[in-house]
């Protein structure tokens, strides 16, 4: 069963340790700038919004990035889209990408 929810601090860990399990996928994302301290400051963030996609209560996907309120719009600044390496091509992203719920006028989620 697919599940969709909202990432908390407490899965800062989890998120970075989906990264770890597929091979060469950690090096590549340390490279990029995303090690374990830069996973940790993004969930810090007041800003930060993450959605992460479970499957059978395991998480096998996420979204991370920051969510900028202006005076009148809401603006979702994607930092990263993973998929476990196992799980891809099978539309996880997208029905990650289409479950964020934009409420412009309450300017929340």
């Amino acid at each position: 069963m697919i599940q969709i929810k909202i990432l908390t601090y407490k899965d800062f860990i989890e998120c970075f340790n989906l990264i770890d399990r597929g091979p060469g996928e950690l090096n590549y994302f340390k490279n990029l700038g995303w090690a374990l301290n830069q996973f940790k400051n993004q969930f810090i963030k007041d800003i930060n919004f993450g959605i992460g996609l479970y499957y059978n209560n395991i998480l096998t996907g996420y979204i991370l990035g920051d969510l900028i309120v202006f005076e009148d719009m809401i603006e979702y600044e994607v930092f990263l889209i993973y998929i476990n390496i196992n799980k891809r091509k099978l539309g996880y992203g997208t029905k990650l990408i289409n479950s964020i719920p934009l409420d412009i006028q309450n300017k929340k989620l």
